[in-house]
């Protein structure tokens, strides 16, 4: 008995509210409009500022042929190049960083292969760090390479705001040694 008693009440309820009349304002709303004589700011998403700091980061991870021994086999040079991609320049002490390549097998460890320690870049300049190797295109799972900025553990401790990196997300970047197989067909 109650049950019926609400749903022939919620029903009486749902048709008096479709069947009134929508509300209307009392005053007029007008637009706001802005006047004439007030500058606006037109800032388009492209030309926003960047914020001026040193930003060591991975601009390549280059793959070429040195020699053929084959056509389908022969020397290759791996090169890593670490860039300041900031707009201020990286300014810090000896032995705090250094580019790192690795070569990433396709099971086991990582294994270094050449390292470059800098210290000082100003924006644009560049560091790079290179290794060569025999290659046969035909191998089925080459390594893969991997180039990396390394940093001493308390380098963001140290009071020099000079050498913070302010992006660290370019640190690393990896590349599979298919590219290079790619090279000799």
């Amino acid at each position: 008995m109650k049950n019926a008693l609400l749903v022939l009440v919620g029903s009486l309820l749902a048709t008096s509210l479709a069947s009134a009349d929508p509300i209307r304002p009392t005053v007029p709303i007008k637009p706001i409009s802005t006047p004439s004589n007030v500058p606006t700011l037109r800032v388009p998403p492209r030309t926003i500022p960047t914020a001026v700091c040193p930003d060591p980061g991975v601009s390549s991870l280059e793959f070429a042929i040195v020699s053929r021994a084959t056509p389908f086999q022969g020397r290759v040079r791996i090169t890593g190049t670490v860039k300041n991609l900031g707009r201020a320049p990286y300014v810090s002490n000896p032995r705090q960083q250094s580019v790192y390549l690795y070569e990433v097998p396709a099971s086991g460890p990582s294994r270094l292969v050449a390292q470059r320690a800098f210290q000082n870049l100003a924006p644009d300049e560049a560091v790079t760090v290179a290794f060569e190797r025999d290659w046969r295109s035909s191998e089925e799972f080459p390594p893969s390479y991997r180039v990396m900025v390394g940093y001493d553990p308390d380098i963001l401790l140290d009071s020099n705001p000079k050498n913070d990196d302010c992006v660290s997300s370019n640190n690393t970047r990896t590349r599979s040694g298919n590219d290079i197989s790619a090279l000799f067909h």
